[in-house]
């Protein structure tokens, strides 16, 4: 792999061995990093994090019968490792989609844990579940320094949960928290609920 800032690959950058051209790629990974051309892209790397993540989330069975303390031990010890190796090397690197697809893992699972659907709005989920955004949780873990595209994220993040009606912070969900105990037979009904309004309750 060349490493450069663009363009095509240059011809003293073709490397020959007995005669034969070795063949160029555009990722390779080293260390459990993908690494890509420019260095400075970790997209790939993102995304491969992001999917082991992911696979992780599904291997937990029916994770609405566990209180939300007991799921969130199991995120940090099972999903968590999965998405944050090589962090701390790439930090300073990643872009707003590379801190988008990051934490659509913590929202995806928190989605399963609340029995709600999984196209609900990411601040109706973290403020039903009363969590804090995975991007300021891996900063505090991990010891990272602040960038500007983390504030900014995070900034764009808050804005939209100071949108929420205050119709739903007076629904049963948010007013009668036992639904957070395991093996709740009515957290989904509850959350639902909460999330989608008397849309779903007409639809039932």
């Amino acid at each position: 792999m060349v490493f450069r800032k663009g363009g095509k690959i240059a011809e003293y950058d073709r490397i020959t061995y007995k005669g034969e051209e070795l063949k160029h790629v555009n990722a390779f990974r080293y260390l459990g990093i993908t690494l890509q051309p420019t260095i400075k892209s970790f997209k790939r790397h993102i995304r491969e994090r992001t999917l082991a993540a992911i696979r992780s989330i599904y291997d937990i069975e029916d994770p609405t019968r566990l209180s939300l303390s007991s799921a969130m031990t199991l995120f940090n010890a099972k999903t968590l490792p999965a998405i944050t190796y090589g962090t701390e090397l790439i930090w300073t690197k990643l872009i707003l989609s590379n801190l988008k697809n990051t934490e659509s893992v913590k929202a995806r699972y928190l989605k399963r844990v609340l029995g709600i659907s999984k196209l609900s709005k990411y601040r109706l989920t973290y403020e039903l579940a009363q969590e804090t955004f995975l991007i300021e949780d891996l900063r505090i873990r991990l010891q990272l320094p602040s960038t500007r595209k983390k504030v900014e994220f995070l900034q764009s993040r808050r804005r939209k949960r100071a949108e929420i009606s205050l119709e739903f912070y007076a629904t049963d969900a948010m007013l009668d928290r036992r639904w957070l105990e395991p093996n709740n037979c009515v957290r989904s009904a509850m959350t639902r609920l909460a999330v989608h309004g008397f849309h779903l309750k007409l639809c039932t």
